[in-house]
């Protein structure tokens, strides 16, 4: 047996018995995940049953970071790994034996491998049978007759409900439309199902005033050819007290980083950051890992606080989309030796609340901590201190929202991101797809075009607000290069 992968998983066998430890094997050449009640009962070969993976369909819950199922013939196998990793780990195993297995199966019957014009094929169906969907709907909310109050409120909830739905599956397709273009251009990377530039096209920024900075050649700046694919990720803007300076930027890294700089002059804090991601596609739900680090200065005591960040996942994508953090976050300070562990809690698969956080704040060389943190991330979050007493730590519901100054488009820099997006964004507001794509299109073909010219040149891309320091990116001008000259 080629046993790729084998360890524990519960699996689910009825209402009265829940949940039950089994000793799963997964063979990669015959296609089948077999179970045992234990690792020696496996080992002594007396298995408990087995799942056949040929045309198998992996599924994943939005609203759970651990259980997953598979459905085959008919039937669902429901499983529960220990936690998001190892549940990633069993998923990547599956999926490769499935669709090895599934090939062989279709080859075998249709004596052909699906290719780009039956993707364009199923894609032009589903576009036609959206198409007849949205004709029914105008003519089945037509409720002019429906004289009833309390029945018209229905009307109305469903017909929201519905529209919402019409306009996932066409976010859908378009995506679809947009992966289907990208598979016919040689230089771009589709990853994990959702579009990646290629890396000769300089990545830019959305919102706020910022530089696209990608260079020809990856060899030039890349340390390490371990990173793997992944997406640009826009600015992020973090307000920091009256007097706020936020500066974003693409560096140009492949994968391309997005590196950001806030100030707040009146407390004399800076913060300088880089950001990079790793994007997986889960079914009914996009995640996100976020990896770099950000340092919070505060010059006047002279301390520096390291902190690293929480991911993002995209729920219910096709229903009614919401977005949650998730993960580990880390502060620490090498000068005063506080430090903080922080945890993004996901909503469990049944009950519990969203948007979950807790943190406990430990002094210099304690092990135990001193202060407890609980509540919601975007809500309200209450501090419970190693003397017992319990306060309000921050209701961020009452925080004032300071809103971005931007220069305007006449009198923004070529690449900078609103200006040169604009035609795109005019097109999104007045929801005409096509046009938008269109003017996408025009604007990576005309990138495309510069990155060959500057490869023929021999010319760098070089970058405008920020450089390279050891594996951070950092700021040209902040506050602590510019105070001195400030003081009197």
């Amino acid at each position: 047996m080629a046993s790729i992968m084998e360890g524990p998983l519960s699996k689910w066998t009825n209402v009265m018995k829940g949940w039950q430890y089994r000793w799963f094997v997964l063979d990669y050449n015959a296609g089948l995940l077999s179970y045992y009640t234990s690792k020696d009962k496996m080992m002594r070969g007396s298995r408990r049953g087995c799942v056949r993976l040929k045309g198998a369909v992996i599924g994943i819950d939005d609203e759970d970071d651990s259980t997953f199922t598979i459905t085959v013939d008919q039937k669902t196998f429901h499983f529960q790994a220990r936690d998001a990793d190892e549940r990633e780990k069993w998923i990547h195993a599956l999926e490769g034996t499935i669709l090895r297995h599934t090939l062989q199966l279709q080859e075998a019957e249709a004596g052909f491998v699906p290719s780009v014009q039956d993707f364009d094929k199923k894609l032009s169906e589903a576009d036609a049978y959206l198409q007849i969907l949205i004709d029914q709907l105008k003519v089945g909310f037509d409720h002019k007759n429906i004289h009833c109050f309390k029945m018209q409120h229905h009307f109305k909830n469903l017909k929201e409900t519905t529209c919402s739905m019409v306009e996932s599956i066409k976010h859908c397709i378009v995506l679809l439309q947009i992966a289907k273009v990208s598979a016919d251009v040689s230089t771009i990377n589709p990853v994990d199902g959702i579009y990646q530039p290629p890396l000769e096209i300089p990545v830019v920024n959305t919102t706020m005033p910022t530089q696209a900075a990608l260079p020809t050649d990856a060899s030039q700046v890349c340390k390490s050819d371990q990173r793997p694919s992944t997406l640009p990720v826009g600015p992020i803007v973090t307000v920091m007290g009256s007097l706020q300076t936020s500066t974003p930027n693409s560096t140009g890294e492949p994968p391309p980083i997005s590196a950001f700089y806030a100030e707040c002059l009146n407390r004399k804090i800076q913060f300088n950051a880089h950001i990079w991601t790793k994007s997986k596609f889960l079914g009914m739900s996009i995640g996100v890992h976020n990896i770099g680090q950000g340092c919070v200065s505060c010059l006047e005591h002279d301390e520096h606080y390291i902190l690293t960040f929480p991911n993002g996942y995209g729920r219910s994508i096709l229903t009614v989309p919401w977005v949650e953090l998730g993960g580990e976050c880390n502060i620490s300070c090498s000068k005063s030796g506080y430090s903080a562990n922080i945890v993004f809690h996901t909503k469990p698969f049944y009950g519990g609340k969203k948007h979950r956080i807790t943190a406990d704040i430990f002094a210099p060389n304690d092990k135990k901590s001193f202060c407890s943190i609980e509540g919601e991330w975007n809500g309200v979050m209450y501090a419970k201190w190693a003397t017992g007493e319990n306060t309000a730590f921050i209701d961020t519901k009452k925080i004032g929202i300071v809103k971005k100054k931007v220069r305007k488009l006449e009198d923004q820099l070529d690449y900078e991101s609103r200006r040169l997006w604009r035609d795109v964004t005019v097109n999104l507001k007045l929801k005409d797809i096509d046009a938008a794509t269109d003017a996408k299109h025009r604007l990576e073909e005309k990138q495309r075009a510069e990155a060959r010219e500057r490869k023929e040149k021999e010319q760098q891309w070089e970058t405008r607000l920020f450089h390279e320091d050891g594996e951070c990116w950092v700021y040209d001008e902040p506050l602590l290069k510019r105070l001195p000259t400030q003081r009197p």
